[in-house]
């Protein structure tokens, strides 16, 4: 008896995990082509998009997911969030550009976000044999996420909050508004092992960082 008491202890976390399952909702997929930043200049990376029906822990949920596939490099990274489950349409990259750039660096790509008042930087070094081989990676490694993902949790990426950091001044720049004035990611660039990060507000500031994404400095640029 106590031999079959611990087999089915050891097998209920396998069970529960396999509840996990993310699958691509029909009509809701489409590629588009966004401009990544690279050490030689911008250029083209494509992005996949879908609405996932979601089964987390039993229960039905629906989640957001865009593939960024690289064709020259064949590599690939992905972003997951959860979305109500009324979500019929929903875009991943709505504020690309804005909000943040993917980069192409030589051995990797990076993703650069900024949500006030936090820099998030993700990185990726896997590949694909294509970007059909890339959704199906995306969506397996992105299910055994869904544990994190599900709670927002962020321990896939490097979050710097730079609130501290910014002018004093800062609080004050937006004294008519309910808070600070929104800022988006106007570039970024590499230098050896130097990485500058341009944030625009109302006014500019460049963020600078070493090659681990430590900050070494900032700099506001009128």
């Amino acid at each position: 008896m106590l031999k079959l008491v611990l087999v089915a202890s050891l097998t209920l976390p396998s069970a529960a995990m396999a509840q996990n399952k993310l699958t691509p909702i029909q009509g809701t997929m489409y590629d588009h082509g966004l401009v990544a930043k690279s050490d030689g200049g911008d250029s083209a990376i494509t992005a996949r998009e879908m609405l996932v029906d979601v089964v987390y822990n039993g229960r039905p949920r629906k989640g957001a997911l865009v593939i960024y596939y690289d064709s020259a490099s064949g590599r690939y990274m992905w972003e997951f969030a959860p979305v109500p489950v009324t979500e019929s349409a929903f875009t991943m990259t709505g504020g690309y550009g804005r909000t943040g750039f993917v980069y192409k660096a030589s051995d990797r790509l990076i993703i650069f976000g900024w949500g006030h008042p936090t820099l998030m930087i993700q990185e990726s070094f896997t590949k694909a044999n294509g970007i059909d081989d890339a959704e199906s990676r995306a969506l397996s490694e992105a299910t055994a996420r869904l544990p994190a993902k599900m709670v927002h949790a962020t321990d896939d990426r490097i979050v710097i909050n730079i609130a501290k950091l910014l002018p004093s001044d800062f609080p004050l720049a937006c004294v008519m508004c309910s808070g600070p004035a929104p800022m988006e990611v106007l570039d970024v660039t590499h230098k050896g092992n130097t990485w500058e990060i341009t944030l625009q507000g109302q006014w500019k500031e460049k963020i600078t960082l070493d090659e681990k994404y430590q900050i070494t400095g900032t700099t506001r640029i009128n």
